[in-house]
């Protein structure tokens, strides 16, 4: 597989999941607390949700 049809599927999995989870929040306001926690070390990103807070 060429590496830019490759990366065209990947990036459309990660579109994919960040619109679902994006409807998934919507759909739990205002039950939910939502939570993007940078790490320290850098680079990363943990989203983090709480229901009934």
């Amino acid at each position: 597989m060429p590496v830019a049809e490759h990366l065209g599927e990947f990036t459309a999995g990660l579109d994919a999941t960040w619109r679902q989870m994006a409807a998934r929040m919507e759909d739990s306001y205002p039950a939910a607390k939502v939570e993007v926690v940078v790490l320290a070390d850098g680079g990363r990103a943990r989203l983090s949700w709480v229901f009934g807070a």
